[in-house]
């Protein structure tokens, strides 16, 4: 039916964003465009790829932004030498896009 969560490992990966990560932080939760995930953090942001994550932050210069991931795709592969890792697991990762 609707709001039918079929990969818990959206639910498991939010609820470690909520716990591990500051009430006012911004994120970025690539899952398809679909906001079930980003829904699932808590978090205001993004529920697709962001490519210029400097320009992102640029723009929020008072947040602090973070990528989401349960996907460990070319994206977030790339991310991951690039960025500091908060949390990571074999299902998820959460990393700091901005110090």
């Amino acid at each position: 039916g609707f709001y039918q969560i079929n990969n818990n490992n959206i639910l498991l990966a939010g609820q470690q964003a909520q716990k591990v990560l500051p009430k006012n932080s911004l994120v970025i939760a690539p899952y398809d465009g679909d906001t079930a995930f980003l829904y699932q953090t808590g978090f205001s942001g993004w529920p697709i790829q962001i490519y210029d994550i400097d320009q992102i932050v640029k723009q929020h210069p008072d947040q602090k932004i973070y990528l989401v991931s349960v996907n460990f795709d070319q994206y977030t592969n790339t991310l991951i030498p690039k960025y500091k890792t908060i949390f990571r697991n074999t299902d998820y990762i959460i990393l700091q896009l901005r110090p």
